[in-house]
């Protein structure tokens, strides 16, 4: 768990910390869809998340993201919270406006249903962003996410909205 924790870190501490070169390859968006999950229940439920991405080459980015997502266990009857932090390394096809890309990643699910819980996550995500501006862009993704690799999953389908910061 704690490697999990530092590699997140460090991407995110990789993005921040950049100089004024690296911060003209910075975009920050917003993301909504839903979430399809198999964890302790099964269901579909809506997904909200914020992204920060730092292009570190022009096929390549590295993307930092929080998802927030909730269900309602039927067993037990009571409502999980779900945190999602994630890092993932991005490969995209560099065209002019329409940017098809593929990524794979991992983080942590923190779950609070009564008490905290956190489980290591696996990531993978295809998607395509829509440059609308210079500075603006669309999207849409399926991210897959192995939560406890291999016991539980959920599998999000977003769209978005990106800004070059």
């Amino acid at each position: 768990m704690a490697g999990i924790n530092r590699t997140v870190t460090a991407c995110c501490l990789l993005l921040l910390c950049s100089g004024p070169a690296a911060a003209q390859n910075v975009w920050g968006g917003i993301v909504v869809g839903a979430a399809s999950y198999d964890l302790s229940g099964t269901g579909v439920v809506p997904l909200a998340g914020v992204s920060v991405e730092r292009y570190v080459h022009r096929m390549w980015r590295i993307q930092a993201n929080v998802a927030y997502l909730q269900h309602e266990t039927p067993a037990a009857d009571t409502r999980t919270h779900y945190f999602l932090p994630e890092a993932q390394l991005h490969v995209q096809i560099p065209t002019r406006v329409i940017r098809p890309y593929i990524g794979i990643g991992g983080g942590a699910a923190i779950q609070r249903s009564g008490r905290w819980r956190m489980h290591p996550t696996l990531s993978f995500s295809s998607g395509m962003k829509i440059l609308v501006t210079p500075r603006w862009s669309l999207g849409g993704e399926l991210r897959i996410r192995s939560v406890r690799p291999w016991t539980g999953s959920i599998a999000d389908w977003t769209i978005g909205m990106h800004h070059h910061l």
